[in-house]
């Protein structure tokens, strides 16, 4: 029975978020959004349907509404209910009605990305940077496909662009985005005090060392990947962006920045065979520094 009201009662996690002017203000209605999480969140908590198709989605889309109650319902039951994995129902559920593109879709998506981040352990987000490197930084720096388009000159135009150039633009700033953002760093530990308090072998503890060693492996995994993959991706990207003078080398310059000030022995060491891009980057951080 609750699947044949399924796509009904998931379309209603975004009910009257991107529709016309001329819906009624009860359709508007935070309450039927917030009656559509409890909903299904007690549905799946219960078993009765399971995460398949976009309904996760949906739920994700539903953590960033407008509204701070819905979104909050919706953060809490997402974290609860995500851990059932997929599977169960074989009932599609539509995407239809939601938007994320334009000034407040950027807005509604990198509140999704913060959520998601937030949640990420150490080991996943070694992973995440890994693949928007590769799989969206490398692609971009070919000469096929769209991403590639993008980078050769202006923004694409809201009105006059085709549809998948404005996505591929997003893409890469989004990618920059999670990037740059604080909550992707592997963890560290930062207090010098606690830092020795843990390296004491008499410590009563043994879990604090054994976190303390895994941060300590995590973070060189992570150095290793940075000046392995991701610094050479970054360089031959930005020799494509500042040959089209593209606005995403902006972006790019702050992500080389901030790997400069977290890794700055590292890599002046890989960019010795690049002394114009490194006393970019040193200029940069200067100015960083001088603004703080």
């Amino acid at each position: 029975m609750a699947d044949l009201y399924l796509p009904v009662m998931a379309s209603c996690l975004q009910n009257g978020t991107y529709s016309s002017k001329s819906i009624s203000s009860l359709e508007r209605s935070a309450v039927v959004r917030k009656h559509a999480v409890l909903l299904l969140s007690s549905l799946l908590l219960q078993d009765y349907i399971k995460w398949r198709g976009l309904l996760f989605h949906r739920f994700l889309v539903a953590a960033s509404d407008e509204d701070e109650e819905v979104a909050t319902l919706a953060e809490m039951f997402y974290l609860s209910a995500s851990r059932q994995g997929d599977g169960g129902s074989g009932i599609a559920v539509g995407f239809d009605g939601i938007d994320l593109d334009g000034p407040t879709g950027e807005v509604k998506r990198r509140r999704m990305y913060d959520f998601l981040l937030s949640k990420l352990s150490d080991e996943e987000k070694i992973g995440v940077t890994a693949r928007l490197t590769k799989e969206v930084l490398g692609s971009a720096i070919d000469n096929n496909g769209d991403l590639s388009k993008v980078c050769q000159g202006q923004p694409p135009n809201h009105e006059s662009s085709p549809k998948r150039l404005l996505s591929a633009w997003n893409v890469l700033t989004d990618t920059f985005y999670v990037l740059t953002n604080k909550a992707i760093k592997v963890g560290r530990v930062q207090d010098d005090l606690e830092s020795a308090a843990l390296d004491d072998p008499n410590l009563p503890n043994p879990s604090r060392q054994v976190t303390l060693a895994k941060n300590r492996l995590m973070s060189k995994i992570s150095l290793k990947h940075l000046m392995e993959i991701v610094l050479p991706i970054l360089c031959t990207l930005k020799v494509k962006l500042q040959a089209s003078c593209s606005p995403l080398l902006k972006e790019l310059m702050s992500y080389l920045l901030e790997i400069f000030r977290n890794y700055k022995s590292e890599v002046k060491e890989f960019l010795a065979n690049d002394p114009t891009l490194l006393q970019e980057i040193e200029y940069d951080a200067r100015q960083y520094a001088s603004q703080q």
